[in-house]
């Protein structure tokens, strides 16, 4: 027998209780976010109708890098630690 679960938003802790991950139902469609042990979030995984995007990010929340798959293709871009790209393609 399969056992289901139907939620709008999903927490993961760590053992201090502190959440660590999140899966959610936006607007758009499904979220995926990754926090660190501070609760800074580091990573962001999301499929909208138009667009897939991730979303990383260092420990002082500046965002490093991006990906975007668009319906005219794939975006890539990296950031250096003062958000200046270091590398955009296409």
């Amino acid at each position: 027998m399969t056992e289901e679960v139907r939620a709008k938003r999903f927490i993961l802790e760590d053992d201090n209780g502190k959440p660590r991950a999140e899966l959610k139902m936006d607007k758009e469609g499904p979220v995926l976010e990754l926090f660190d042990e501070n609760g800074k979030l580091r990573a962001l995984l999301a499929a909208g109708k138009d667009v897939l995007e991730l979303r990383l990010w260092n420990e002082d929340e500046t965002l490093l890098g991006g990906l975007d798959v668009l319906k005219d293709g794939p975006k890539l871009s990296l950031m250096d630690e003062n958000r200046k790209p270091i590398w955009k393609a296409p």
